[in-house]
């Protein structure tokens, strides 16, 4: 790999993946969540992860949800379940703000600049900025970080083709009924029958690669016994 864009290269907490790693530091976490809660990051005693959520021993994690138990100074505790959030649009700027907003803005942050800025605004983001810088430059951590980016885009990728096929197919059959309540059926049954054969395909791609049903069933956050099934009734290949 090249020095000088291993050196450049920095993670994007978006990726679900990165998202996870950053919260297994106990101070990025105390911060993020003292935020989500509203309260002084002082009052929360200790977070902690609950395993379950954090390996992938069960087969329907979710990479980016997270469990933790939380317990504040007065003793009372708190089962939360965490994840990332998508934002389209954050508000503009302001030197005030506080809270969810300026994680948010870390969060969605897409270079070390946007990162730096933000890490002055806060010492649980600072630490949330160190680790991240850490991350980056785990080689291991980043073939995993790379992975999981390629297996998002590849799954978008087909789940845009299988609906934009789903539509055509419904539109042809629509068409080819000549009624409105045809034309509906038409298009939803053939955007169904276009994403199942989609994910057929790529199921049978990941199986190829060696990839077992359960981790596919992982990769693709669906159950397993509907990754099987989708993997029997797939038609064979010419």
């Amino acid at each position: 790999m090249d020095k000088r864009n291993s050196e450049n290269f920095i993670m994007l907490p978006t990726v679900d993946f990165c998202f996870k790693e950053l919260m297994q530091n106990p101070k990025v976490r105390q911060g993020f969540i003292a935020a989500i809660m509203g309260k002084d990051p002082k009052t929360i005693r200790k977070t902690t992860l609950i395993p379950n959520a954090t390996k992938k021993e069960s087969k329907d994690a979710k990479l980016g949800i997270l469990d933790v138990m939380v317990e504040m100074e007065d003793g009372s505790k708190v089962n939360m379940e965490m994840h990332i959030l998508e934002l389209k649009k954050l508000p503009p700027g302001d030197q005030n703000e506080e809270g969810v907003i300026r994680w948010m803005r870390f969060f969605v942050g897409k270079n070390r600049k946007e990162f730096e800025d933000m890490a002055k605004t806060d010492e649980y983001i600072e630490e949330a900025y160190d680790e991240l810088k850490k991350l980056s430059m785990d080689e291991q951590k980043r073939m995993e970080y790379e992975a999981r980016q390629k297996a998002i885009r590849d799954y978008n990728s087909q789940m845009k083709s299988a609906r934009e096929y789903g539509l055509k197919l419904g539109r042809e059959e629509g068409i080819e009924q000549g009624r409105e309540q045809g034309i509906k059926q038409g298009i939803e049954q053939g955007k169904a029958q276009g994403e199942r054969s989609a994910l057929q395909k790529l199921i049978r791609k990941k199986k190829k690669k060696g990839m077992s049903l359960a981790m596919i069933a992982e990769l693709l956050e669906m159950d397993p016994k509907e990754v099987a099934e989708l993997d029997k009734e797939a038609p064979e290949e010419e």
